[in-house]
């Protein structure tokens, strides 16, 4: 089977302090340090979410020994568990140190959640070190990161390391000749930046197998890879503007710019722009969607922007599950479960919309607002008696905070 991600590691709250080495007095670098993680700890302990805290509580993880600055970088990543580019500074440390058991279980951590070539290409390092570069084993790691982000407008030279392999592997085993050429002929037509690349060692690969035929595919392939050459050059105008690297933190004033930069390449990537096959084109929103979730996996409206989006493609339980993750992320923000309440309600499956709006008044965190609409729900769904037994039980219910 294929050299799969290692399992998930178990998280933990960590104090933000150096672990003690001995009792010798400390240096002048380390009273530094202290210092240092004292004051950011006093100003995390007021807003956690103080980005400018963790970039001293980080300086001084990577100005430390591994063993000491692996748990601030571990209290960091439980604050911000989809920030790609700190996992991978993280495991890009303990492959240096060779420490395959520590990254292989940050590994487990961190791939199914991000959906980020920097760090799946930290799993390409996990592999290649671990397996003494088995290219068997690193042709089907490189099979599952392709199958993960390999329609990220940057994947281009992934696309060409995974094709190299398997042009090595054909020497020995002819009838890899065959993948060789499909692997190039699927990466050629999607809407990668420097697409180019790919044609050119395409067409000098298929004149040099056979010439006759290979100028036959390559003329038959040219106008498709033209095409998708074009919308690749669009989709990385908009995703550069983009950032994929922000912590995810709570909406702020600051933060507009970086959502409507997103939004911006959502519309781009959801809408009818440049269309694939159905299931590459489902493949391409959904990577969207979880790009878009790294930097902003606090706004509610991606959330249901994406569980929108999915519902129309006639795919309700993954548009479900996007109103549901959004709730777990910000349970004191009512309008998610609202907005599921009310699209079940509308297609008239009324247990789940039932189901939504208990969620919704569920410890009270919704406030006045939730039991309102829970009640003009069970009003007009099951009469009279039902809303007053609802009524009292709001009436009961603990005021939100």
């Amino acid at each position: 089977g294929r050299h799969s991600p290692p399992a998930r590691a178990r998280s933990s709250q960590l104090l933000v302090s150096l672990p003690p080495r001995s009792a010798q007095p400390l240096s002048v670098a380390e009273t530094m340090a202290a210092a240092v993680l004292a004051e950011a700890e006093a100003k995390l302990s007021e807003e956690p979410f103080d980005l400018r805290a963790w970039e001293a509580v980080l300086s001084v993880a990577d100005a430390s020994p591994l063993v000491e600055g692996r748990p601030l970088y571990e209290r960091f990543l439980h604050q911000f568990p989809c920030a790609a580019a700190q996992w991978k500074a993280l495991i890009d440390s303990e492959l240096r140190a060779r420490d395959f058991a520590s990254a292989e279980a940050h590994l487990g951590a961190s791939l199914r959640s991000c959906p980020h070539l920097g760090l799946w290409s930290c799993y390409i390092s996990f592999v290649r070190l671990t397996t003494n570069d088995d290219t068997a084993k690193l042709a089907e790691a490189y099979e599952l990161l392709l199958d993960t982000v390999g329609l990220d407008v940057g994947a281009v030279p992934h696309w060409l390391d995974y094709i190299s392999l398997l042009k090595a592997r054909a020497r020995t085993e002819p009838k890899l000749v065959v993948q060789v050429r499909a692997a190039y002929q699927r990466a050629l037509v999607l809407p990668l930046s420097k697409l180019d690349v790919i044609w050119k060692e395409y067409e000098a690969w298929e004149l040099l197998m056979n010439r006759t035929l290979g100028r036959q595919l390559v003329a038959e392939w040219k106008e498709r890879h033209t095409v998708a050459r074009r919308a690749g050059k669009d989709r990385a105008v908009l995703r550069t503007a983009a950032p994929l690297d922000a912590p995810g933190r709570p909406p702020c004033a600051e933060d507009s710019q970086l959502l409507a930069h997103w939004r911006a390449y959502l519309d781009f990537e959801l809408g009818g722009a440049f269309q694939l096959p159905p299931a590459d084109q489902a493949a391409r929103a959904t990577l969207a969607i979880e790009q878009a979730l790294l930097p902003l996996r606090h706004f509610s409206e991606v959330y249901h922007l994406a569980a929108l989006s999915l519902a129309k493609q006639g795919q309700l339980e993954a548009a479900r599950s996007y109103w549901r993750r959004g709730a777990d992320v910000s349970p004191d923000c009512p309008l998610l479960p609202l907005a599921e309440a009310e699209f079940e309600e509308r297609a008239g499956n009324l247990d789940g919309a039932s189901d939504a709006y208990e969620r919704l008044v569920r410890g009270g965190r919704s406030g006045p607002l939730g039991w309102v609409h829970a009640l003009r729900f069970t009003r007009r769904t099951k009469g009279t008696a039902a809303a007053r037994a609802l009524f009292a039980r709001a009436r009961r219910a603990p005021s939100p905070g």
